[in-house]
């Protein structure tokens, strides 16, 4: 990002003739005008939530304001460096930004500053980058985060985890950057231990057209999962890279789709924001069946709170009242800031001086502040996964639920096991084991929900042309294939509003809420039949049929696979059960069977 230096040299070194000589002076000009003038402006740009659309924070980065000969920050802060002027630089950046962050009101948002390599180890820069030093503007700490690139991790190394830890154990959070860029992060990931990795760009670019990359990130989530980090995606430029990383489960985004660097700290836009709810609610819906969202608000209690003023000797007393409470959470306002479990309660307040050395102390000094916290959107089967692969020490301790940023409640590991128990049952009863779609049981339910509901609806059934004889020739393996196939055509071509099911067999249903179907029917219907002449042989392919056994046992000529739909809506007829209705679409499928491809209402 901005205002980074990853080689120093002397642009100038070999520069030994009177135009060299002028362009350092100038140079140098230039850049005490800057520093003096204090011609920084601090921009700033959203890192979002994939899974709710909320911001989490702002990375602060630094423009020049007027006319100048330096053409980027990256340039200012070398001349900076070849002057002697980084430390004076670094902190006109630093201070205007925090200046700007907080005079915007920014108090419930992390502020993610980059710093320079070459100063971080400054005694200057530790004594100016203090907890009394932020008082000032009202925050502590851990609303700060640090960005350190991988890049300058590796050349820093000697002295670069010596620091790292100081400043973790001020309390500002950690993010490495870049991660990707360089061959040791992995090695860095686990030396450092970040609160934060921000993925490399270069990663995301065009994602979902590069399965290597996907492979990549989806191996970066669950890493981040399993040790209680969090991924943020940079350079999120493309809707389909949006919908690639929400699908692969990463946390947080970047990048100019979601929001440019400005002085203005605003909102993410609609659209964008319409786009992730959208993603999510399809990616949470697969195990619910269309019938239930099984979100983990469907489980959260609203648990037991304490405010972050509260003394230690109070939440023992508490404790002590409530023998059935395991565990407290810790709020400033409604913003979560920690847990205190009764377990690390006692260990606090025991052994001699345990009592005596605590008690009067808030509580924030005991609570832990690295817990698991989830979205209520967030689907239950996700948050199973990765309250499981959570460090043993903290594996049974409660979940944090909140909404827009916000406590919403907490989910214990054993509310959370039993429903994910009862989700898998209810799947394999009601759902088609090929597909993972619905089955009958939810399709007919479907189908009367929408008539009880009295409102715009079609239905249509759909039938794969000449299957039988496809996998006769070719197998139960490519037969299963074929079906995947259109079941997957399916679910693209719909959204979360709609419901698609499995009867069985080659057999589908889709169910709109709207009327304006045949344009959409059709497009399914060559999207499938599209893709699936490639699970033929070439010379099939060729000769555009197929030779195999009819039912009275002799050879005949089939054509390709193909796509028959059937449909019928509420306009023309009041239907009163889903019998009616199927029975209706049945015999149109049949009357137009031998028709390929063909759409009959």
């Amino acid at each position: 990002m901005l205002g980074r230096i990853w080689e120093i040299g002397n642009p100038y070194a070999d520069s030994t003739g009177w135009r060299g000589r002028t362009e350092m002076a100038n140079m140098e000009k230039e850049l005490r005008d800057i520093i003096a003038e204090e011609r920084i402006r601090p921009v700033f740009q959203p890192i979002v939530s994939l899974r709710d659309g909320n911001i989490l924070g702002f990375e602060a980065l630094s423009q020049i304001e007027g006319r100048t000969d330096i053409i980027s920050v990256a340039e200012l802060f070398e001349q900076a460096v070849l002057q002697g002027r980084i430390w004076d630089l670094e902190q006109l950046c630093r201070t205007k930004t925090l200046n700007m962050f907080f005079e915007n009101g920014c108090y419930n948002k992390k502020l993610f500053l980059n710093v320079n390599p070459l100063v971080m180890h400054d005694a200057k820069f530790r004594q100016g980058f203090t907890k009394e030093h932020l008082e000032v503007y009202h925050v502590s700490p851990d609303q700060v985060a640090i960005e350190i690139t991988e890049q300058s991790a590796v050349k820093e190394s000697e002295t670069f985890q010596a620091t790292v830890t100081h400043y973790k154990e001020q309390g500002y959070e950690i993010a490495l950057d870049d991660v990707g860029s360089c061959y040791s992060g992995l090695n860095l990931i686990c030396d450092i231990k970040p609160h934060y990795i921000k993925m490399d760009m270069k990663l995301v670019r065009n994602i979902h057209n590069d399965s290597m990359k996907r492979a990549l990130a989806k191996s970066l989530v669950g890493l981040t999962d399993s040790l209680g980090m969090f991924l943020i995606a940079e350079g999120i430029e493309e809707i389909e890279e949006l919908n690639t990383l929400i699908e692969i489960g990463a946390h947080y985004g970047q990048g100019y789709l979601l929001g440019r660097p400005g002085e203005i700290i605003g909102k993410v836009d609609e659209s964008v924001l319409s786009i992730i709810k959208k993603c999510n609610m399809k990616k949470n819906s697969g195990i619910s069946l269309g019938v239930e969202k099984y979100y983990i608000d469907n489980i959260s209690t609203r648990g037991k709170t304490i405010p972050a003023q509260m003394v230690v000797v109070d939440a023992a007393i508490l404790f002590d009242k409530n023998p059935d409470i395991q565990g407290v959470t810790v709020l400033d306002g409604n913003k979560v800031v920690g847990i205190v479990t009764k377990d690390k309660l006692n260990q606090c307040l025991g052994g001699r001086y345990g009592f005596s050395l605590h008690q009067r102390k808030k509580i924030g000094s005991i609570m832990e502040r690295r817990f698991l916290e989830v979205d209520y959107m967030t689907s239950i089967s996700v948050v199973a996964n990765t309250a499981m692969e959570r460090e043993n020490e903290c594996l049974y301790d409660f979940i944090v639920v909140t909404n827009k940023g916000e406590y919403s409640g907490i989910v214990t590991v054993k509310d959370l096991l039993q429903k994910t128990i009862d989700i898998a049952v209810t799947a394999a009863k009601l759902q088609n084991p090929l597909t993972e779609l619905p089955g009958n049981i939810l399709i007919k339910d479907e189908i009367e929900r929408v008539m009880r509901n009295e409102e715009e609806y079609t239905v249509i059934y759909f039938d794969l042309d000449n299957f039988k004889a496809f996998n006769d020739v070719y197998g139960f393996g490519k037969g299963d294939l074929v079906i995947k196939e259109f079941a997957n055509i399916l679910k693209l071509n719909t959204s979360e509003e709609d419901f698609v099911g499995h009867i069985g067999g080659d057999d589908f249903v889709a169910i709109f809420k709207h009327y304006n179907c045949e344009y959409l029917c059709t497009k399914i219907v060559r999207d499938y039949e599209a893709r699936v002449h490639n699970y033929y042989a070439s010379e099939d392919r060729r000769n555009g049929y197929i030779e195999a056994m009819n039912r009275q046992g002799a050879m005949e000529r089939f054509p390709l696979l193909s796509v028959t739909a059937a449909m019928a809506d509420n306009r023309e007829k009041e239907y009163f059960s889903a019998d009616e209705i199927t029975e209706v679409l049945a015999a149109r499928k049949k009357y137009k069977k031998n028709q390929k491809g063909k759409l009959v209402m």
